[in-house]
């Protein structure tokens, strides 16, 4: 993941063969001044988010063992933990920020379907939005800019045949849960080869 700060820099995630840890990084937009903002903490520091104000960095880390949201000073400093859990609650990544930077919106994996959440910017009041039954949430969460609507890779129950042709679904949702997902079919390009 890479995301731009509102102050024209870019942050971004690299992985490192030697010790396969993946980690944050921020520079300029030309490449210079380059510094790292995860060290020493978890192998998997990544999917990065900026607040609207360019105050906090959201962003996926297993150092506590599981995939779950931490926030940020936009210098690396002041880590918080936004979305904790013990082994029962699974992992939570693909955060967003509100526009308003007062919550942060993420899919979280249990024993159940996924599902997207949303916690204020300080880890308080944990709040399921979606109530999805014959379906899950996926990956790629994604916030208007005008903050009333999620959008998301959605995955129903149902398992395609090989015979069919291959669709991605894009679920958008109101940021308060108070409706059902609009559901938007893309098909994706055939595979040369099938197994």
């Amino acid at each position: 993941g890479l995301i731009w700060t509102p102050d024209g820099k870019i942050v971004f995630c690299h992985f490192s063969d030697a010790d396969s840890i993946t980690d944050l990084y921020k520079m300029n937009s030309d490449g210079s001044n380059r510094v790292q903002l995860t060290v020493n903490v978890g192998q998997d520091n990544g999917y990065p988010s900026v607040s609207n104000d360019g105050r906090y960095i959201i962003f996926t880390s297993n150092r506590v063992g599981k995939r779950q949201i931490w926030r940020m000073d936009n210098d690396g400093r002041n880590p918080k933990l936004l979305t904790p859990g013990g082994e029962k609650d699974g992992n939570s990544e693909f955060a967003t920020v509100s526009p308003d930077g007062r919550e942060v919106f993420s899919i979280k994996r249990g024993a159940g379907a996924a599902a997207i959440w949303k916690v204020s910017i300080d880890g308080e009041n944990p709040t399921q939005v979606s109530l999805l039954t014959s379906a899950a949430t996926e990956a790629y969460l994604s916030i208007s800019p005008d903050g009333k609507w999620l959008a998301y890779q959605h995955i129903t129950n149902k398992t395609e045949s090989r015979d069919e042709d291959l669709n991605i679904t894009i679920g958008v949702l109101p940021t308060d849960g108070n409706a059902e997902p609009k559901l938007f079919e893309l098909p994706v390009r055939r595979r040369i080869i099938q197994l």
